[in-house]
């Protein structure tokens, strides 16, 4: 008796203690609902500046005016959308607990919460001014474009697909890192590097693969031309081998010496071999250096150098012939 008695006061004090109103605009298509919420009210209303066709979960469509309140007081939790609009418009939805005659309390109400609404297309660029669209965009970089669901498959590409992505540091800006297809000569994507250090004068250097190969023979006393880089590019001499003939002569017998210049420049790479005063009738490959690597290489000082074989003395027989490998850059 005593909890009736209580229901029956809070239900007087209710009638006499209007609460205050609580509004809240809302966008509201075909695909986007307004979920009914009374905010602990008795009543419950939307207000329109356009007719809209409303379907009403569970209780099928209405019309609004187009412009006034209709009285959407209905259970909790009801889904309401409008099935003529593709694009969200805005509503205005008041909780109360005083009722609106429909019929005759037709306000003017502005709604200044949502700017125009404008057409969505890709590639749009960004606003100076506030503006509503319609569905989630991405931003490139440069533009806007919308999101789209990209296909289950490998090389998927297209305006306004979500990837996730590695960046690499160059020392100087950010690239995309990309994957690299198997086999030689790739440009691009992840790869491992291996560096050697430089004890001596400190830091690492990229390890190179030789790629360069010349052979030249010489005679003449001094430079003879063995390796002729690219236009503004230097030599690096990654290995090398000197062959003197067997039948070698000079004019006077003695030792004579083989070296490299860079450019003109001596290089520490050289082979002393005695070559007689007259030829000798002999069969063989005659004096060599075998096979000499030099591991990462010796870079040129300038670039355009030409690596140059240079003999001591002229030979008047047999001849002096030398491979180089490397690389340019």
């Amino acid at each position: 008796m005593i909890s009736q008695e209580i229901a029956l006061l809070t239900q007087i004090r209710d009638l006499l203690q209007s609460r205050p109103d609580v509004e809240q605009t809302y966008l509201l298509s075909a695909s986007q609902p307004y979920i009914l919420d009374r905010k602990d009210r008795k009543y419950l209303y939307l207000y329109t500046t356009i007719a809209l066709t409303l379907s009403i979960e569970d209780f099928g469509t209405i019309t609004t005016p187009s412009v006034g309140w209709l009285d959407i007081t209905l259970q909790q939790g009801i889904r309401i959308y409008a099935t003529n609009q593709t694009n969200p418009v805005p509503v205005l939805v008041r909780a109360t607990d005083n009722q609106i005659d429909t019929q005759t309390d037709i306000q003017t109400v502005t709604v200044t919460n949502f700017p125009p609404l404008v057409a969505v297309t890709d590639t749009t660029t960004p606003p100076t001014v506030p503006q509503q669209e319609v569905f989630a965009e991405v931003f490139n970089g440069t533009t806007w474009d919308r999101i789209r669901s990209a296909a289950a498959a490998a090389g998927t590409t297209g305006t306004g697909v979500l990837g996730a992505g590695f960046l690499g540091f160059d020392g100087t800006n950010f690239n995309i890192i990309r994957s690299a297809g198997a086999g030689d000569g790739i440009t691009s994507g992840l790869a491992a590097v291996q560096y050697g250090f430089r004890p001596i004068l400190g830091g690492n250097d990229r390890l190179r693969i030789a790629e360069v190969f010349n052979t030249a023979t010489a005679t003449a006393s001094g430079n003879t031309a063995l390796w002729t880089p690219a236009a503004g590019k230097k030599f690096r001499l990654m290995g090398y081998s000197f062959l003197i003939t067997q039948n070698a002569a000079q004019s006077v017998g003695g030792l004579l010496e083989i070296t490299f210049q860079d450019g003109t420049t001596p290089l520490p790479f050289a082979l002393s071999v005695f070559v007689p005063g007259a030829a000798g009738t002999v069969v063989g490959a005659g004096d060599n250096t075998g096979w000499v690597v030099l591991g990462n290489g010796k870079i040129s000082s300038t670039v355009n150098n030409v690596l140059n074989i240079n003999l001591s003395a002229a030979l008047t027989a047999g001849e002096v012939r030398s491979v180089a490998i490397g690389t340019e850059e």
